[in-house]
């Protein structure tokens, strides 16, 4: 095996890794969910998914533009950048502070400190701060839905474990468990006055 298909092998373990991690990620927040404080970090997380994923597209379609450009510049100096996959690889690895940016500097064009200033830019600064206010959007909603949890006095009761133990159940089992009373009898009050 070649030293190149080595580090192309560790390369797609790192990221199915990442992705595991993610998935493991998600279950261990769904159970901290009993806590008020994760319960509202999981609402954040739930609630930023919509608006997350066309920033993903975008931040797709990003990456893909710089891989295409760094494939042309820097392709025929540099086995990693010839194919489109090990363009996009490392275009997205440079937002870690990969050592491609030494190389990038080292080669002295014109176009590559172009480059270097636009990419850091767009894609180092600009779309992480467009990601943290789709999450501090999502956060302000998912505090006006559940309340702040630092503010309630009041523990938890039976019901209300239940209710965070089924609401991805439907409607017609909650109502057969009692587990929407307070809304409904709110919702009658509203409508008498």
């Amino acid at each position: 095996m070649r030293l190149h298909d080595l580090a192309s092998t560790y390369d797609v373990l790192l990221t199915l890794e990442m992705t595991f991690l993610l998935v493991v990620l998600l279950r261990f927040l769904w159970v901290l969910r009993l806590n008020r404080y994760f319960n509202v970090l999981y609402f954040t997380l739930m609630g930023s998914f919509r608006l997350l994923v066309p920033y993903i597209i975008f931040l797709l379609c990003v990456l893909s533009c710089c891989a295409v450009i760094t494939q042309n510049l820097w392709g025929i100096f540099n086995e990693r950048y010839r194919s489109f996959a090990g363009a996009f690889l490392a275009s997205a690895q440079a937002l870690t502070g990969a050592p491609e940016i030494e190389f990038w500097l080292r080669k002295g064009s014109d176009w590559s400190i172009v480059y270097f200033i636009v990419y850091y830019f767009c894609v180092a600064l600009l779309l992480p701060r467009v990601c943290i206010g789709i999450f501090m959007e999502s956060y302000r909603i998912a505090i006006l839905k559940i309340g702040n949890p630092g503010e309630e006095k009041e523990t938890w009761g039976i019901s209300k474990y239940l209710g965070w133990l089924f609401q991805c159940c439907p409607t017609c089992f909650k109502n057969k468990l009692g587990l929407i009373e307070e809304e409904s009898d709110d919702a009658n009050g509203s409508r008498r006055n």
